[in-house]
């Protein structure tokens, strides 16, 4: 497990392995960073279930400082592709590099790991996200159907973005 500093921040942040006493902070980090959605979709994002899940199945990167997990993202690799998702940043975050960082780390990771491309999913409703994205190198590849319909206020559905790893 290695550990890199944040450049952008007096205390830096360290990313690692998130393990599965991490799953309650990584729920309330994950279901804060989400609550930009609660206009078009109902309850919370996740749940420390499905944390625990996804830790059995793949890996969360987690970025930590001062003892507090300030960003994450899902990682699940299956040569020559991967895809990630569950990417949270915490609000105070947001803007740092942060995103940025861990993004690259997931990359970086998935390509060690043999994968040759990467896919994400994304709100087709969070336009600047989406652009976000595109400015990393993601291109739309796709449309996948909402998957929890039922909790939709608005129609919305995921765009699927992929990149090819190099």
């Amino acid at each position: 497990m290695s550990h890199e500093p944040d450049p952008e921040q007096d205390e830096p942040a360290v990313l690692r392995d998130g393990t599965e006493p991490d799953a309650a902070s990584l729920v309330e980090l994950i279901n804060e960073a989400y609550l930009v959605e609660a206009s078009f979709v109902t309850g919370t994002r996740t749940n420390e279930a499905e944390i625990r899940d996804k830790l059995a199945f793949g890996r969360i990167i987690v970025a930590e400082r001062d003892d507090r997990i300030v960003g994450c993202a899902y990682l699940e690799i299956a040569p020559p592709t991967s895809y990630w998702g569950l990417f949270a940043v915490h609000p105070s975050q947001q803007g740092t590099g942060l995103g940025r960082r861990l993004v690259r780390r997931v990359e970086r990771e998935a390509q060690r790991a043999g994968a040759r491309e990467t896919t994400i999913l994304v709100v087709n409703l969070r336009r600047k996200l989406r652009a976000w994205y595109r400015r990393l190198g993601y291109t739309e590849a796709g449309e996948r159907p909402f998957s929890q319909p039922d909790r939709l206020l608005q129609p919305c559905h995921f765009v699927l973005m992929q990149k090819r790893l190099e």
